[in-house]
């Protein structure tokens, strides 16, 4: 069972990772400037959304996997609504 749980968070945080290279591919594309602090947040919080994702649905495998490519898809969804704007403190 342990050993399930580990496979499922490992591929829930694979697909959050995945997640995370093909945006820094869409900006690598349209040649926009990469903010690579924010770039390394939001991969380590998306693999830390995949692998919670991937834990919880680690009954299978793929769906393990999609559920931590789709959290980290649900997070990006989320900072564009929001408009994630840096704080200055002086």
């Amino acid at each position: 069972m342990a050993d399930q749980l580990l496979i499922g968070a490992a591929l829930g945080g694979a697909g959050g990772l995945l997640r995370a290279l093909i945006g820094l591919g869409k900006s690598l594309a349209a040649k926009r400037r990469i903010r690579w602090g924010y770039f390394f947040v939001t991969v380590v919080v998306a693999v830390i959304i995949g692998f919670v994702l991937g834990a919880l649905t680690s009954i299978s495998k793929p769906i393990a996997f999609l559920a931590g490519y789709g959290g980290t898809d649900i997070l990006e969804s989320l900072g564009k609504i929001i408009k994630i704007i840096p704080v200055e403190i002086r």
